[in-house]
């Protein structure tokens, strides 16, 4: 997996075909094109101090034949558990982003960072563009955030 640093941003690809946008435009994308969120991991980066953002990108796979169901990430032709990445790297930054299909909207969890991905596969061309593709935003301490209501409940929680 190479891993490089640009600014705030730490980027783990696992293979150079699994990415095509810079970290920045992954995150500004999330963030900024959606100011709830975009206020809500500024509260809570205050709060916890944490900064910066960590990506994955990958190909995510998914095994239906284990149990439980595990979204996996190619690696160098080798399959990783994401929520193995995610506990690895869990608290180095403040947001954890999932650049990888979620074939059947699986779920993960993390204690310190916020954890942000897909709930299905997606295109990163037809992502930036909002081309019909659903995120789901993980805080640590109020687990999944699904909506707008409880996007807003958080950010005054934090404030």
């Amino acid at each position: 997996m190479e891993v490089t640093r640009s600014g705030k941003f730490l980027h783990f690809v696992a293979e150079p075909r699994d990415t095509i946008f810079s970290p920045k435009n992954l995150h500004d994308h999330f963030f900024h094109r959606r100011p709830l969120y975009a206020e809500l991991e500024r509260q809570y980066g205050r709060k916890t101090g944490l900064k910066g953002t960590l990506v994955l990108s990958a190909h995510g796979v998914w095994y239906r034949k284990r149990k439980p169901e595990c979204w996996e990430y190619e690696d160098s032709e080798q399959k990783r558990p994401v929520q193995e990445w995610i506990n690895e790297h869990d608290g180095e930054g403040l947001t954890l982003l999932l650049d990888c299909c979620n074939h059947h909207g699986l779920e993960v969890s993390a204690h310190r960072s916020i954890v942000l991905h897909s709930m299905t596969s997606y295109n990163g061309v037809g992502m930036l563009y909002g081309h019909g593709h659903s995120f789901r935003l993980y805080l640590p301490t109020a687990g999944y955030l699904d909506s707008s209501h409880a996007l807003r409940r958080e950010i005054s929680r934090l404030a």
